[in-house]
């Protein structure tokens, strides 16, 4: 109010649902002597005094009855908010104002994990910095030495009877201790290579104690022959495995075709090994177009003997009905039930019925007389006795 003489104080009472009351109210002192900028609430609410039911306290007192926590902090945020662009707080610190801002809002536990969050970063950071000068200065290093050395290097792996992970052109790694394993297996190599004749001697000493030692000798004089026979064994043992795998396929073809399973015959594999490893692409065009056809047929027969079956089977459910209740259905026996024609006679009504059928049952049979018809023009006997003589071929070669 305008007369800063007198006292400002601010009330309120309250009741709840039994009836007890109480009484809050906060006594500002007289401002005589204070300038304008101290009338601001925030400026003056440290010097007033605090009564609940007449009886000077704190803020402490007012949560314990109320059960009502951070009162205070409450009367910051809603100070903080009435002043809008008069960014003065009651706390002139302005940590202070963020924290009490946190508490009231529930961000502490967010704030502390948000502190901790960018001092990991920090260190990552300053991890990442460190790794990247010294990843930048390997790379000098590296061009240095090649340029130093040569101005083109080419690999070639140190060892080539055996594949292994460091003796690479590139080599994907980024564990230090995998990486030193790999320099562990290079010190090694190198101690062999610097040993490279005692090595030899080891192994030459221990071809020779075996030779003592056993009948190596006497059995290497007594097969002597198949010593120097066996890369011809070995050639003409390859050779008959090679044949008996593809007479184990031709067989397997064979019965494919007596089986007539024509989806496995037009597979992609099949039909090349017939072909290419057979010698019979004089039948390549006529079979693979054959086969296509067949499975096509197949397919909507398939169909088709599916559809019709079906309005067989309704058909015949139809009649069977019609049969059995035809105490309810009221039509002669010579009428049709599907469309009502009398046709004079039940026996006359069966015929129609069965001529109908054959009609409907027409197209289906004209296509699998076809489908019949393109079966015995596919040249399988001719593939068959070319498959099967590849097996009196191998007999012929055995008995050589």
């Amino acid at each position: 109010h305008k007369e800063n003489s007198l006292e400002i104080e601010i009330s309120i009472a309250l009741e709840d649902q039994e009836g007890d009351q109480i009484k809050i109210k906060r006594i500002f002192p007289p401002a005589n002597n204070f300038s304008s900028r101290d009338n601001n609430i925030g400026q003056i609410f440290s010097s007033s005094i605090f009564y609940v039911n007449d009886e000077k306290t704190e803020y402490n007192r007012l949560e314990q009855i109320l059960d009502f926590k951070n009162i205070y902090s409450l009367f910051n945020l809603l100070n903080y908010v009435e002043q809008d662009e008069n960014t003065y707080f009651l706390k002139e610190n302005p940590k202070d104002r963020y924290a009490t801002l946190e508490s009231l809002l529930g961000g502490e536990e967010e704030r502390q994990l948000l502190i901790k969050l960018n001092k990991v970063k920090s260190q990552i950071n300053s991890k990442k910095s460190v790794y990247n000068s010294e990843i930048e200065q390997l790379q000098k290093n590296n061009l240095a030495t090649i340029s130093e050395s040569a101005s083109e290097v080419t690999f070639n792996r140190l060892i080539k009877a055996k594949d292994l992970n460091w003796d690479k052109e590139e080599i994907k790694n980024t564990d230090s201790d995998i990486h030193q394993q790999y320099l562990i297996e290079l010190d090694k190599v190198n101690y062999l290579v610097l040993h490279k004749e005692s090595i030899e001697n080891v192994v030459n000493n221990q071809k020779i104690s075996f030779f003592l030692n056993t009948d190596s000798i006497h059995i290497f004089i007594k097969y002597y022959w198949g010593v120097t026979n066996f890369e011809i064994i070995k050639t003409e043992y390859d050779r008959r495995v090679a044949i008996d795998t593809t007479i184990q396929r031709n067989t397997n073809i064979v019965e494919l075709i007596e089986k007539l399973d024509y989806r496995k015959l037009n597979d992609e594999r099949e039909a090349e090994f017939i072909f290419q490893k057979n010698d019979l692409s004089e039948y390549s065009a006529s079979y693979k177009t054959s086969l296509n056809t067949i499975l096509s047929m197949e397919e909507n027969l398939s169909i088709d003997n599916r559809v019709l079956s079906e309005l067989r089977e309704k058909r015949e459910q139809l009649l069977q009905i019609n049969s059995q209740h035809r105490t309810i259905i009221k039509i002669n026996d010579s009428e049709c039930p599907t469309c009502g024609y009398d046709w004079g006679t039940y026996e006359e009504l069966i015929k129609h019925i069965e001529e109908t059928t054959l009609k409907i049952f027409k197209s289906y049979l004209d296509s699998n007389n076809e489908y019949e018809r393109i079966k015995k023009r596919i040249k399988f006997q001719s593939v068959r006795r070319s498959l099967l003589g590849w097996e009196c071929w191998r007999t012929r070669c055995f008995l050589q």
